[in-house]
């Protein structure tokens, strides 16, 4: 199975930064040299070391055209952050929002490293709350990717992506208040307003039990 997600991994390792440890940096010659199945050996084995990993790593993942290997890169900034050397950048986070767009999109098979739709609907939500727990005014453009993602994904959507989005991701957040607020504006919006609406009543569904 693929490396899971832990709930506090990426606000610890937004919080706490650069750990001082040794970082792993000589792999990245990989990226230009080897094939994507080296690349994938090497990406299993950072998800399951201990040693710290450097930006110029993770940027290999995220910036390739292959979508394994960008999940990967997805995996390494969010699951594994603790270990990232100065801890997640605005830059990567945007990365792994569109990770989650596109895996989305294809609505490929869940796998060691793909994300099927409902795992991008509980990743955008997970991702939202751990930004926005640390320091929602440093992380602003972040959040306001996401909320650009989930709005672009449910519009745009076959009716099994909707769902997904409404029930993976928008029900769990609009039980914040504050969450729900930061998404408002799409009352004023033609066709996110109808998203809006059924979020916050099954989040006020949940909030009543």
């Amino acid at each position: 199975m693929r490396s899971r997600w832990k709930p506090h991994g990426l606000a610890q390792s937004l919080e706490e930064g650069y750990y001082g440890a040794q970082t792993v940096t000589s792999q990245i010659a990989l990226s230009m040299e080897h094939s994507s199945g080296k690349l994938i050996k090497l990406g299993r084995n950072l998800l399951a070391g201990t040693d710290m990993f450097s930006k110029d790593v993770v940027e290999v993942f995220l910036t390739s055209d292959d979508l394994e290997l960008r999940t990967i890169g997805y995996m390494l900034t969010v699951n594994e952050g603790n270990r990232l050397e100065g801890g997640p950048t605005l830059e990567l986070l945007d990365s792994c929002a569109h990770v989650l767009m596109d895996s989305c999109q294809l609505d490929l098979k869940s796998d060691h490293f793909s994300f099927n739709r409902w795992d991008c609907g509980q990743e955008l939500a997970r991702l939202f709350s751990a930004v926005w727990r640390f320091n929602r005014e440093r992380y602003q453009l972040v959040l306001e990717k996401i909320r650009w993602v989930i709005g672009n994904l449910w519009m745009n959507g076959s009716e099994e992506q909707r769902e997904a989005i409404l029930l993976g991701a928008c029900e769990h957040l609009f039980v914040e208040p504050e969450w729900r607020d930061f998404f408002a504006n799409w009352r004023r919006h033609a066709k996110l307003r109808l998203l809006f609406d059924e979020a916050s009543a099954l989040a006020d569904k949940w909030r009543e039990l």
